[in-house]
């Protein structure tokens, strides 16, 4: 038995592959590395991840993913124009299509800037 069928499981034929319902997943591109050693795969066909329904790792997948998506939100600022350039050093980006500056809860400034937040 090679490293990789101990690493990820086997399945025992095709057709047992078949009969398992597949779950899609929306993954991050960030989060790809850690989402393979937790069983998931990539389908070539649909350009999507996913974990058959008999995966154990299921819910944790999920809150990965959640977690991330949570952390890379954008929260939008009323930043004013003579703080703007202070905002910019400090990590806080300009969204062009709203027309508002932005933070996400990555950034190691996010709660002073929370007091701008819409």
């Amino acid at each position: 038995m090679d490293a990789m069928t101990l690493l990820y499981g086997k399945r025992n034929s095709q057709e047992e592959q078949k009969k398992i319902k597949k779950i899609y997943l929306r993954v991050p591109y960030k989060l790809k590395d850690e989402i393979k050693l937790l069983n998931s795969y990539w389908d070539k066909e649909k350009k999507k991840w996913f974990v058959y329904e008999d995966n154990k790792n299921i819910k944790e997948i999920k809150k990965l993913i959640f977690d991330y998506e949570r952390k890379t939100q954008k929260v939008y600022l009323n930043i004013p124009y003579d703080i703007k350039d202070e905002a910019k050093e400090n990590g806080c980006l300009f969204c062009r299509n709203e027309r508002k500056w932005y933070i996400t809860e990555e950034n190691d400034n996010f709660n002073y800037f929370m007091s701008y937040a819409v």
